[in-house]
Order: structure tokens, then sequence, then C-alpha cells
């Protein structure tokens, strides 16, 4: 029978019906009325087996402007505005038929089905709501962030789709500006996507092939290739495909070009607790440009900490070059092979809030490999460690085992094999006025300056055993400094904190340092006898030694302030001056061993007397707007001499630091010392940075004194969320030459983002785009089970 709506007694009749059928088959409670298409809890014809009730399997619900029971059949057919439901999975189509037993649909006319954020949408559809199984034909949907259309699809499981001759891309619109052709796609929605014999275009034009392609959906930018040109690399391709190995494992698989150079290919493996990880170390660590650069979103006002990373996180990095010129015609580099290669690991993690694990290896196959392919992370670290450490905070201590070990034979390196040391902050003993503040350390300690290797020592030197290398030694090392204070406030305003300490510092061995003067007679080429005398100074080993040093000191300090009241602004409301004079004596003892004994590692061996007093004043300008913040920030001091060695000034320099940041968008920060003694301004560091919603500026100026004055800058602008473009260059005042710039040109076309760039250094020059796919989340989700 067919019911419309609009006719009341068929409504009635069909309600009287179902009613009667539904008890006497599931015994559900009847539910006459007349359906409503748009209200999703509808059910004006719903139905339901033995079998169903006895499980307790929800069944579908039906609405449509037009309904028809087979009870025979026990199906129900819908026609126009039909809808079936069940659970996370809605049809819609002009025809629709539901078997109740089997649960299975058959839609025919403007077919849509959703699950969850997944869409369908065809002419007609078989889908069993059961099994989640079902034959779409051809169909077209989205599964974000894919817009997908194939000629035959289906859905083969609760969570899994297939797809035989698909188009697929992650563009609006019927004319993508790229997209990807696959024979065969089967799709895990929010998870994965694999497919087979993959063509990517770049608008109508095919630029790559896949033979097989597996993709996390959570991450982002799965593939960029940078096309360009160098003076010394010539013509270049960089690529990058970037895909999931588990949850927590990401990697990239790199195959670069370089005209004048060969082929190259990498690989990098990233693990990190979230699944997300925030970039390679060697970026992430780095005070890099793009770090800050968020397109369309402006810039962060402050830095990313390493406190915002995972609690552990970490990356392997591979690659190889068969180089066809490594030493870019310069014989001096003539012994370089034409396999070079890096390794690289980095290792971060914390066990719990107070125990960490950090580890870094690098390792090259020649000194210039690094500035030559990778010549961002050269600048940033030139000579990189290799290390791992162990670390444990405690409440006002710091324990700690850490290993150095050389792996290069070309990078000047302090070995530690290992070194412990115990860290304990200025502490309160047994609420007193006494404070505790100490540093212990010991291990086995080397020396490697591949400089050394080279050197050829007089021939006299074999004859002494006791001959010392000191750019290859080694030595045993326990250092231990222990300070105690007392720190008490005399008037009501007078801070004062002397103090008196002792290190001990225990060498396995130590040295002296001699010098022999050999005469050489001869008659030169007139006749006459020559006497030539050449002294050559050098080191021999000595004995173990405890070398102790004490120091007695004192510091004071005063606060004093005045309020100004101003009218209340939207920056400065009512401004606060603070001056806080201070001075600080200290004095320490020749020590029993002095430095020129000891083989120098770091710090610790340069120890030696010292009787001076620091004078200084510290200011601050401060106001209140959300918070009191200041202003500005500024402190001057010197240090008079007591005892001043032989050709020394009573006063050193005067030195300097200034910060201001009157706006949170604006930030000045200056730092020097001045010769008083020669009116001569010897070292001066000027930044400024200018932030907003959408630009950047910054500007930074350097000088020394008779070696150089160094001014740099850069601007990024956004001016939209589809440009953004960045200016930057260097000038070195000294030698009045130009040492860089460059810039490039960004567009994000939705989808899909490309930039266009160049670079000028040290008279080589690079022009190159990149292109990368920017519509991927960067947080995984999980769907289904």
């Amino acid at each position: 029978m067919f019911i419309s709506r609009g006719h009341g007694w068929a409504v009635i009749f069909l309600a009287a019906f179902s009613a009667a059928y539904l008890c006497a088959r599931a015994e559900i409670p009847p539910d006459a009325g007349e359906p409503d298409p748009d209200a999703p809890d509808a059910d004006p014809a719903a139905a339901s087996t033995n079998e169903l009730a006895e499980t307790n399997i929800v069944p579908v619900q039906v609405i449509a402007d037009s309904l028809e029971f087979d009870s025979q059949k026990n199906l129900v057919i819908g026609t126009g505005r039909a809808k079936a439901s069940r659970e996370k999975d809605t049809l819609r189509a002009d025809f629709i038929t539901v078997d109740l037993d089997t649960h299975d649909a058959w839609a025919r006319g403007h077919v849509t089905f959703e699950s969850e954020s997944d869409q369908w949408v065809g002419e007609k559809l078989h889908y069993n709501f059961l099994t989640k199984r079902g034959d779409f034909g051809d169909f077209e949907s989205f599964f974000a962030p894919f817009f997908i259309r194939a000629k035959t699809s289906k859905r083969i499981s609760d969570s899994e789709f297939q797809f035989k001759n698909a188009i697929f891309t992650t563009c609006e619109g019927d004319r993508p500006a790229a997209h990807f052709t696959a024979r065969s796609v089967r799709l895990i929605p929010g998870r994965h996507i694999y497919a087979k014999h993959v063509f990517l275009y770049i608008g109508a034009v095919p630029v790559m092939y896949f033979p097989y392609w597996a993709q996390n959906i959570g991450d982002p930018n799965f593939f960029s290739f940078m096309p360009g040109y160098s003076r010394r690399m010539g013509p270049f391709l960089l690529t990058a495909f970037n895909y999931r190995l588990s949850r927590n494992i990401e990697a990239s698989t790199h195959f670069d070009f370089r005209g004048r150079r060969g082929v190259a290919v990498g690989q990098d493996v990233l693990w990190s607790a979230s699944g997300n990880s925030k970039g390679l170390s060697t970026e992430i660590f780095q005070d890099h440009d793009d770090d800050d650069w968020f397109i369309g979103k402006g810039f962060p006002a402050v830095r990313r900490s390493v406190d915002d990373y995972d609690p552990w996180f970490g990356d392997a990095v591979a690659y190889y070059a068969n180089d066809k010129n490594p030493d870019e015609d310069d014989p001096a580099l003539s012994d370089i092979s034409n396999d070079r290669f890096r390794l690289r690991l980095y290792n971060s993690s914390a066990f719990t809030n107070d125990n960490y694990f950090l580890a870094q290896a690098s390792y090259a196959s020649d000194r210039e490999f690094i500035e030559q392919y990778f010549r961002d992370e050269y600048q940033a670290d030139p000579e990189p460690n290799n290390y791992m450490v162990l670390m444990h905070r405690g409440d006002q201590y710091t324990a700690s085992v850490k290993v150095e070990r050389h792996l290069s034979d070309f990078y000047e390196t302090i070995d530690r094999l290992p070194e412990l040391s115990l860290d304990v902050a200025r502490t309160e003993l047994f609420e007193s006025p006494f404070y505790y503040e100490g540093k212990t350390s010991g291990g086995y300690m080397q020396r490697f300056n591949p400089t050394s290797t080279n050197y050829t020592a007089p021939a006299f030197l074999s004859d002494i055993p006791e001959y010392s290398d000191t750019n290859r030694t080694s030595l045993g090392r326990f250092d231990s400094m222990n300070m105690l204070y007392f720190s008490k406030k005399y008037f009501g305003f007078l801070n004062l904190t002397p103090r008196a300490g002792y290190r001990g510092t225990w060498y396995s061995k130590t040295k002296e340092d001699r010098h022999r003067v050999t005469e050489t007679r001869y008659v030169n080429t007139n006749g006459i006898e020559v006497v030539r005398i050449v002294t050559n100074r050098f080191s021999i080993e000595s004995g173990g030694d405890w070398r102790s040093l004490f120091e007695l000191g004192a510091e004071a300090s005063m606060k004093a302030f005045k309020v100004w009241e101003t009218r209340p602004g939207p920056v400065i409301n009512d401004i606060r001056h603070i001056v806080e004079p201070y001075v600080n004596y200290t004095y320490v003892p020749e020590p029993n061993v002095a430095p020129s004994n000891l083989f120098q590692f770091d710090e610790v061996d340069e120890l030696d007397k010292y009787n001076g007093i620091t004078i200084g004043v510290r200011n601050k300008l401060q106001t209140k707007h959300t918070n009191i913040y200041d202003l500005v920030y500024l402190d001057v001091w010197t240090a008079y001499m007591v005892d001043p060695d032989p050709g020394q000034n009573d006063f050193t320099n005067i030195f300097f630091k200034a910060e201001s940041r009157p706006f949170d968008d604006v930030e000045l920060r200056i730092d020097g010392s001045f010769n008083q003694y020669e009116s001569l301004l010897e070292k001066l560091n000027t930044r400024v940075k200018l932030l907003g919603s959408a630009w950047r500026f910054d500007i930074e100026h350097r000088y020394r004194v008779s070696n150089s004055s160094h001014l740099s800058g850069r601007l990024l602008l956004s001016p939209g969320s589809k440009w953004a473009f960045q200016l930057y260059g260097s000038y070195q005042f000294e030698d009045g030459y130009v040492e860089q710039y460059g810039g490039w040109l960004q567009r994000n076309m939705g989808c899909l983002a490309g930039r266009l760039g160049y670079d000028w250094e040290d008279d080589d020059y690079t022009v190159w785009v990149q292109f990368w796919f920017s519509d991927f989340p960067r947080v995984i989700f999980d769907v289904g089970a």
C-alpha cells in the first residue's frame, strides 16, 4: 500500500499497522504520530526482528516524504527527502529501500552518505548499516582533508574504504591546483591512506610518479619539492617525501639532484611522545627565521622554549652524496672523496619531571660536507658536540653524568669519559641566615686538536721522555667548589652578604714549560761565519697535584624608589623608578698551582688570583599596564683592582646592559663596554624587534673596535592569508661590503603553498622555488578501533 503525506487516514492506518506489527515481532511499545523529515529523532517507520531484539542491536530509522512498508519482505521504502540513519551513519537520497532484517539499504538519486565528518555524494549506493560495508559505485566524497572521486568505491569495514581509478586532492573546486591519480586506493579515515600507481599533477601537468604510496593523514606537507639554481651547485631539485612508520615515529625520504655535484639521497626518522614531531633538532633549536613565521597568523611574541616539546623526542639523520666536484676547484680540498655522507642522532627523554636523558652524535665524511650541503646548520653549529647526559633534578640540587667523545678527527674537542657532577643551589641552613652553595665534579678528560696530528716535533724532543703535546693530552680531574654565605638586612634597607669559600681541584698530571736554545754555526756564500740561535719552547708532563683556591668576599646592596603619578593611559599608568646600587668585593689569594702549570680544558683550569671590587648600579622604570612590568632596565658596572698586575689599569672597562619593552610588540636590547682611559667604545651590541599581528622587523648591529662593525636585518610581512614575503641582509662596515642578502615571496593557494626565493652569500647565489601541500592537520586523531 502507498501512503502520502497529507492523507490523514493513511497516516493513521500506517501508524496503527506498524505499531501492531512491531509489538507482535519485537515487543516494542507503539509510537504513533506524523513523521518530520527534519527531525533526526523522528521514527515513523522503524522495524526490528526477534533476533535484533534479543541481541539489542539498534534498528535503522527511516523517514521520508512518502513511506511504503512491505510486511512480507520486511522492507521500508522511502520516497522524497528520504533519510535512513543508525548510530553515526546517515543516508539521504530521493529513493531509499531498507531491509529491516539484514540492515541492507539501497539508495538512488542525489545520494549523500555521512559517517561522522566523512561525506559521500553520488547517484546510487548499496550499504549495510550492521556490517559497515557497501558498494558506492561512481562517487564523490570528502574524508578530511581529501576530496575523492572514484569510478568504483566500496566500504569494506567499519573504518576502511576502497577505491578504483581514483582522483584525490586536498584542494577544493572542479579544477584543483594540485591533485593525485591512483589506480587503487585504500583509505582509513583520519589515519592512513595507501595507494598504488600514483601520479602527482600540478595543474594539468604530471610532475611525479610513485609506484606505491603510504601516508598518515596527520602528517603535514607530506610532499614538498624545491627546484632552483646555485652557482656552487648548479641547477638542483630537492625533494622531501614525509610519511609515518608508526603512531610515534615519522620519517622523511629525500631524493636530491644538483647539476654540478650529482645525486644525493637522505633519510630522516623522527620520534616523539605525541607522534607530532616539531621538526629536526637541527632546526628547532636554531634561531631560524621560519620558526617564528605563521602565514596569515602573524608571529608569536615569545619564542617557544624546550619545555613546549614532548616528554621524549628525537631524530636520526642519514645523508649520502655522490659528489662529482667535492673540492669545488680548491686544491686545498683535493683529498676529499667523491663518496660523502653524514650521520646524526639526537634524543631527549624526560622519564619523570626530575629525570632527563639527552644524547647527540654527529659524524661526517669530511670537514667541508656540512658547510657545503647544509649551510644553515653549519652557521648555527660549525663543530657539533657528541654527548650523552643523564640528569636528575632535586629540590635544591642537580646531579648528572656526562660523556663527551669526538667522532670526527677534524674537529677540536674536549672529551669527558665520563664526568660526574653535583650542583647544589644556594640553600638555607637550618632556618638560619647562613646559606650554602656548591658544585662538585670529577672525571677523565681528553683534549684532541686535529692540527697537532700534522705537527712535527723537533728531533731533540725525542730524547725527553716527559715531553707532552699539549694539544693531545688526557688526565683525571676532581673539582669541588664550596661557598658559605651569611645574608642579613641592616637598618631596614642595607642588604649585606659576606661569604667565604674553598675550591679544591686534583689533577692526575700537571705540566712544566721549558725551552731549549740551539746554536748553529755555518759559513755563508760570502765566506762569513754565521751563528744561528733557535729557541724551542715545549712542555713536559709532571706528576699529579692538588690546587687550593680560597675566596673571601662580601656583597652589599640597597634599593630606593620613587613613584610619579601620571595620567592613566593605554601604555603608561604611573611610573616607579627603582635604583639599586651594589658593591661586590672578591679576594682570591694566589693558588699553590698556577694556570701555566695546568693543561687547559675549560674555565676551571684558568682560575687564578683576584683582588677586586665590582661597583655598579641597577635602574628600573616600571609602570602598570595589565600587570606591573619594566619599561626600562639598565645595569652599569665596573671593577676596581685592589692589587693590579704590572701594566694593568686600576679600573676595568665600564660595562653596561639595557633592555626596554615599552609595548608588547617593541623590544630593545643594548650591551657593551667602554674604555674610560682611552675614551673608546670597545664593544656595542644593539638589537631592535618590532612585532605586529602580521609582520615583524628585526635589526641588529654588532660593533668591535678595530675588528668589525656588522649590521643585519630582516623584514617579514603577511598582508593577508594568501601572501607573505621576507627580506633580509647583512652589511660589513669594516671592509665595506654586503655579506648576505635575499628574500622570498610566498603564496598560499589553499591546499598548495609555493615560495620563490633568492639568496646571495660569499659570491654564491641561489634561486629556488618550493612547493608543499598545506591542508594537512598537525595533530593525529584516532578514528575507529
